[in-house]
């Protein structure tokens, strides 16, 4: 019985990681650490247009990854 979860939480395990890869989580991590680099350049607030959207953009994408990261820890 303890083998059989074993089993089931392994391959749990390998389907989190098939969709972490899918919705490619490390391209989405690479584009927050830009944005966020961005976002600590003097002068970023003086159009705040752009930086509202750029803070709207690092806030979604960290909203995708947030629960496949979590998940994956677990």
């Amino acid at each position: 019985m303890i083998t059989e979860y074993k089993n089931e939480i392994y391959q749990l395990k390998k389907d989190c990681d098939k969709y972490i890869e899918l919705i490619d989580i490390h391209q989405k991590k690479e584009e927050i650490k830009i944005l966020e680099k961005e976002s600590e350049k003097e002068g970023f607030w003086s159009d705040q247009k752009n930086a509202n959207l750029i803070m709207k953009k690092i806030t979604f994408l960290k909203k995708q990854i947030e629960p496949w990261e979590k998940l994956n820890k677990e």
